[in-house]
């Protein structure tokens, strides 16, 4: 549009049509409003002309000089015209529906600051892709928060209610593996694609769905586990206990564990404590494995 409203203009300007303006203003209006202007100026009914005599403007005048360039009058109303055209775009780009992606995550758990540190990220990420014109041919994304308190029987009700929202491609999950491994039937059944940024038990992506709707973007047990047990033995550690959360989480520290220390020498396994969330104090915990 704002391409064919510039051609005409220039073209008027350049052959010094006097009365052209008059018809130029109503077909960038028809170009902004989609009103046929060649049929109002056509009709006789009433209304339709007192649409046309609401906007008549003498602009003869502006034409008349020797000047064949663009008079200087037409200026002003040359770039007021390129405003027009482009807050119609910028309106038109406005009104595009947007695409939801969502954070199910442990927002009101205290003393917990890692779903806000996810929330950050993200919105680093929106405001860089909708500054680029967004997706989908201008779609902006959109951000909805959910609060599981690192409850799993909320993350999955967050999950069902968010699968009902319209245009909802992608949930990012919180930091407690428990509650995206307890969530990941719900993702199959709802075909919700999870993204996982800080939980790191290995079930949550090796969970035998398929499709299998969840991507990891961090670091995960199978990989963690060996890195800190050479550092330990690189530090001299001939023996080591592992102290681990009674979860889903603390099994898949095990498991990591178990699979590295079984093909070494060094170091050795003096056995596992574990400890529940709760617990105001370890030091019984660690005894055991002294």
């Amino acid at each position: 549009a704002l391409r064919r409203v510039l051609s005409a203009f220039v073209s008027a300007a350049h052959e010094r049509r006097k009365t052209s303006i008059s018809l130029l203003f109503f077909k960038i209006l028809s170009l902004l409003t989609h009103v046929n202007v060649d049929q109002v100026q056509e009709s006789h009914d009433p209304e339709k002309s007192r649409f046309m005599s609401s906007y008549t403007f003498d602009f003869e005048l502006v034409f008349e000089t020797e000047d064949r360039s663009m008079p200087t009058l037409i200026r002003p109303i040359f770039l007021a015209l390129i405003g027009l055209c482009l807050s119609f775009t910028s309106v038109q780009a406005a009104e595009k529906k947007p695409v939801f992606i969502a954070i199910d995550a442990e927002f009101g758990l205290p003393n917990s600051t890692s779903a806000q540190s996810i929330k950050l990220g993200v919105d680093t990420a929106l405001e860089e892709i909708n500054a680029n014109g967004g997706v989908l041919n201008g779609r902006p994304l959109e951000l909805i928060i959910k609060d599981n308190r690192s409850m799993p029987a909320r993350g999955i009700h967050n999950l069902r209610q968010l699968a009902k929202t319209e245009d909802m491609v992608a949930v990012f999950s919180g930091r407690f593996s428990p509650v995206v491994l307890e969530t990941i039937t719900t993702l199959a059944e709802n075909k919700l694609i999870n993204l996982a940024p800080w939980s790191s038990a290995d079930g949550i992506t090796e969970n035998d769905m398929s499709p299998n709707f969840v991507f990891r973007l961090s670091l995960k047990d199978r990989y963690a586990m060996p890195a800190m047990l050479k550092f330990a033995e690189a530090q001299g550690a001939k023996k080591i206990g592992l102290l681990l959360t009674n979860t889903s989480w603390g099994r898949s520290n095990l498991k990591a564990a178990e699979r590295y220390l079984r093909g070494v020498e060094n170091p050795v396994s003096v056995g596992t404590s574990w400890y529940n969330w709760r617990d105001k104090s370890l030091m019984k915990e660690y005894h055991i494995l002294r």
